[in-house]
């Protein structure tokens, strides 16, 4: 006889083909079931596999059933979402690999169909005391009895006479924990306790469940109290004790802002997926790998509920992590349990934190500091000389889009040792007002850099610690420019100058530094303070007030340095044309499956909606409408736009399926602009998300937008509508009649330009003033094509206008300059006259003829230095460059030379002065850099230039004098050499980038 089993759609299938059993086992762990009977887990050829439901689609006020798939997938796909904070279960694997190859209508009369369910109980012992058993209720039917009720057959409808019971007993320690959670209730989102649901009294019987499996386990008990681990689970079902002095019935918000229905409901999920980890091991527990059994301990439980743990506990699993086998040379991911290093240490360190009533526990938090800060002894650790936090620095990895935005693991890391500083003892503005005081004597700065007198001694002085650091970052699209790397050395952070190559400080690296004033905008990530404006003299309490621990800076150096904005800075540049109407990119069109838009096909969660909503800000009135609207464009990308997907090429212009393609391409464009929002959520992806909306629904067909729901509608007509912010800055322009009126007519003309110009400029006073007195800056503003992030600055518009309108000095910049001079040599030296020439200029290497110039043209002859040989397109040049004077007008006779052999020796026309040539190195831009590029970094250069610092250059013609310099975008340094030594008005000789 075999037995048979009904799956949760309904189908009755043999035992055997869902287990690698044939008759039902009551005991038998590797099967669960339903409240109603049917199967949701089992174990068929050692794989496990579990029902799936989407909770997204609802059928009979139910979650709509989707199949079986394997157990490893699903913990794979439903990971804690770190940006959510939600736990979602991945669409992307409903390919339903379980399958059974047994027609529906088999069902032999000798098989017996089993319905199975399982009930917590508590049984008196005898002794005036309870037991808690599992009731592993179940009944046997034949199929003739069940096939006409099989759609609506549950537990209840059984006969309870003939009903099978199976007790199993729990441990006693687990009566305690099992009903105090019980009784402690839930907090529901009315701020209201309300008792336990049916499905949440199930998960917790199957926590109980596999809690009495593990410590029911004596083998595996002594195993984990041996290796010092078993702590943890100690702790959690202490919980009767760690919470008793709160009754029942009322509120305890440290228990309830931890223990709720989400707590519960994750926990039950990796309490099972340890459970069947650890099924592999079981002959002998020793096989596991010490540093996998504690990651994944320590990934059962949530940060709030490990900060419980000893100090002494969270040190040794520290340790155990990083001595691993392996050496700890890489990361690893188990293939049936996904076991993550990054995110283990993670939450220890963000588990350093807790509060002894109510204050935190400072000297946990100092003695952690000082441990990261310590080299390992452990040799299993590292082999070289290592500080804890340089080892986790180098190791943990950060999976970026552009760039990171804290968020990834090293992010978190970080944020979380900097969490802890701004607790410690190092941090100068503690809110304890003693520790804050203290905090700078722990420290040794200096009035001296390190390099102060390198030029004698050729040494740096590594107790150098200047109290503040002239750190710049620049970002120009998606490149992030700075003056300064971060290295470790030992116990310190050292500050290296990249401009003049030497070394600035040695740092403790929880020392804090001050800054220049920063723009946040040019860090790859906002720092933590606002910068210093006045350098030169900041008194204490500013640079308390901006101070800023080391190991942060180099955080967010090394982001802008190595972020994957640069590895994918091509495709970068073309979403940035993609965005200004200028180009189009095919490879947009993967964007459908990134981090939002996977979930938007089937509505987002309650808690996905809610942050979406947050990142699109006052754009939209409801969170669900937007969730809606967005599932239902997804729709039209998924369902409609094969046109636009699947081709390369735009169908013929005027062909109907024309109108479609460009429709579906602004289709692409909204989503695309919505997964920004939601990966940004800052100003400048709100705006990309208004314009895409607005671009959309002007190519929506008529019967398409005939369908929208009205809410929808509504809603993307409100994204859309930026007319209404263009009239509401108009409003504001009173005071600035100029600006008022040529944005009006700019509106009627070109609505998205005026719009920028809008989006730009609103509130700033200062550059509407200018632009009130000099309107045609507004054209400068329209012209910077390259700079975009300095187009806001009115000082960057003014010094581009200037270099721009001088047509002489632009000449000599890009097209250079060659003169010859009849000059009469001395007696001395034979009397007669001769041909001087001379060239300058010419710092363009855009404009290198091709075919070589002809006589008396500049001639380029190479580049003999580079400052970045690995990429020459991106580097600056150094070239000769050289002009023949062969077949030219003569500059003082005004008439062509010729050549005539027989012309006396003296005579200005003799072939020997015909061949003069001058030449001289002169440093290129980059040669990727065009005319236009260079204007621009010409002008930002000057917005940079120390008016206070003249320099001095010797060249071949003598001393260079009423010269100053400034700086480009990527930090190198350009020279402005001015005819007289007034700066403010004085007329501009050249511009040109220093030598390297």
């Amino acid at each position: 006889m075999a037995d048979s089993v009904i799956l949760f759609n309904n189908d009755i299938v043999p035992l055997s083909a869902v287990s690698d059993k044939e008759i039902f086992d009551p005991s038998d762990q590797n099967m669960l079931f339903f409240p109603n009977g049917r199967l949701k887990r089992f174990v068929k050829n050692n794989k496990a596999y579990l029902a799936l439901f989407d909770q997204k689609v609802i059928s009979n006020g139910e979650p709509k059933f989707r199949g079986y798939f394997l157990e490893n997938n699903f913990w794979d796909f439903n990971k804690d979402n770190i940006r959510r904070n939600a736990t979602e279960t991945d669409r992307r694997y409903l390919n339903f690999p379980f399958e059974y190859n047994y027609p529906l209508n088999y069902h032999p009369s000798q098989n017996r169909i089993v319905i199975a369910y399982k009930d917590l109980v508590l049984e008196p012992d005898g002794n005036n005391s309870s037991n808690l058993k599992i009731d592993v209720k179940y009944k046997f039917f034949n199929y003739e009895d069940i096939k006409q009720i099989i759609e609506t057959v549950d537990f209840e409808k059984p006969n309870n006479a003939d009903i099978n019971h199976l007790y199993l007993s729990i441990n006693s320690s687990l009566v305690p924990y099992y009903f105090f959670i019980i009784n402690k209730q839930i907090l529901g989102a009315n701020k209201q306790l309300r008792d336990l649901t049916t499905g949440e009294i199930d998960e917790l019987l199957e926590i109980v469940q596999v809690f009495n499996i593990i410590i029911s386990d004596v083998d595996l008990i002594n195993y984990l109290t041996t290796k010092g681990i078993m702590e943890a689970f100690n702790v959690h079902l202490n919980l009767p004790n760690r919470y008793n002095t709160i009754p029942f019935g009322e509120i305890d918000p440290k228990y309830h802002n931890i223990y709720n229905e989400e707590y519960f409901a994750r926990f039950r999920l990796k309490l099972i997926e340890f459970r069947y980890w650890l099924l592999r091991y079981k002959q002998n527990y020793n096989d596991i790998n010490i540093d996998e059994l504690t990651i994944a301990i320590l990934n059962i439980f949530p940060v709030d509920e490990l900060a419980s743990l000893s100090y002494d506990f969270k040190i040794k699993a520290m340790d155990l992590i990083l001595g691993k086998r392996s050496g700890w040379t890489n990361f690893f991911s188990s293939p049936t349990l996904n076991l993550k290093e990054e995110e283990a240490i993670v939450k220890i360190v963000r588990s350093v934190y807790r509060e002894i009533q109510g204050t935190p526990n400072y000297q946990e938090i100092n003695m952690f500091l000082k441990f990261l800060n310590s080299v390992s002894s452990n040799p299993n650790v590292t082999k070289e000389s290592l500080t804890y936090y340089e080892i986790l620095y180098r190791k943990i990895t950060d999976p970026t889009l552009f760039g990171d935005d804290g968020r990834g693991q090293k992010g978190q890391f970080v944020h979380a040792v900097y969490g802890l500083w701004l607790e410690s003892e190092y941090n100068p503005a503690h809110s304890d007002q003693v520790i804050a005081t203290n905090a700078l004597t722990k420290f040794k700065y200096t009035t001296y850099r390190a390099d102060y007198d390198y030029e004698v001694t050729h040494k740096f002085h590594e107790e150098a610690a200047p109290l503040l650091l002239n750190y710049r970052s620049e970002k120009v699209l998606l490149w992030y420019s700075d003056n300064y790397n971060f290295k470790f050395y030992g116990h310190k952070i050292v500050a290296l100058d990249t401009v003049t190559d030497t070394v600035a400080g040695y740092y403790n690296i929880y020392q804090p530094i001050a800054l220049a004033a920063t723009n946040h905008d040019d860090t790859i990530i906002k720092m933590p303070i606002k910068g210093i404006s006045n350098v030169n003299s900041p008194n204490n309490a500013q640079f308390v007030n901006n101070c800023i621990p080391i190991f942060y800076l180099q955080y967010v150096d090394d982001l802008g340095d190595y972020s994957d904005a640069k590895q994918v800075i091509g495709t970068v540049a073309n979403v940035a044309l993609f965005f200004t109407g200028i180009g189009e990119i095919a490879s947009l069109r993967y964007l459908r499956y990134f981090s939002v838009l996977k979930n938007i096909g089937t509505g987002l969660s309650s808690a996905e909606e809610l942050l979406l909503w947050k990142a699109v800000g006052s754009l939209t009135s409801l969170a669900q409408v937007l969730s809606s609207a967005a599932s239902l464009i997804y729709q039209i990308a998924t369902d409609s736009c094969a046109i636009y997907y699947n081709n390369d090429l735009p169908p013929a212009e005027g062909t109907p399926e024309f109108e479609k393609y460009n429709f579906c391409q602004d289709v692409n464009k909204w989503l695309f602009a919505l997964e920004l929002v939601s990966l940004s959520a800052d100003a400048l992806s709100r705006r990309l998300l208004k314009r895409a909306s607005q671009r959309m629904l002007k190519s929506m067909p008529a019967d398409v937008a005939a369908s929208l729901p009205n809410a929808e509608r509504q809603l993307l007509n409100e994204l859309a509508d930026i007319a209404e912010d263009i009239n509401k800055f108009l409003n504001e322009l009173s005071d600035y009649p100029n600006v008022r009126d040529h944005i009006s007519a700019l509106k009627l003309t070109d609505e998205k330009k005026a719009y920028e110009f809008a989006f730009d400029f609103k509130g700033n006073k200062i550059a509407l003033q200018e632009f009130n007195s000099d309107i045609t800056l507004i054209d400068e503003w329209d012209e910077i094509e390259f700079l975009l992030v300095y187009k806001k600055e009115i000082n960057f518009l003014k010094s581009y206008k200037r270099i721009k309108n001088d047509s002489v000095l632009l000449g000599h910049i890009h097209n250079g300059e060659a003169t010859l001079t009849r000059k009469q040599r001395p007696i001395q030296s034979g009397g007669g006259f001769y041909n001087d020439a001379n060239v300058s200029g010419y710092h363009n290497l855009d404009k290198i003829k091709n075919p070589p110039p002809g006589p008396g043209e500049i001639s380029f002859k190479g580049q003999p230095k580079y400052s970045n040989p690995l990429d020459l397109n991106a580097s600056y040049q150094q070239g000769k460059i050289e002009r023949n004077m062969y077949d030219k007008i003569d500059d003082i006779t005004n008439k062509p030379w010729s050549k005539k052999a027989n012309t006396p020796p003296n005579s200005p026309l003799h072939p020997d002065h015909l061949k003069v040539k001058d030449y001289t190195y002169n440093v290129f831009w980059p040669k990727n850099y065009s005319t236009k590029r260079i204007n621009e970094e010409m002008a930002y250069a000057y917005t940079t230039i120390n008016i206070n610092a003249p320099i001095t250059k010797v060249n071949k013609e003598g001393i260079i004098s009423n010269l100053y310099s400034g700086k480009a975008t990527d930090g190198h340094v350009i020279h402005f050499q001015y005819y007289d030594g007034n700066i403010r008005s004085g007329t501009l000789k050249s511009i040109y980038p220093a030598n390297f």
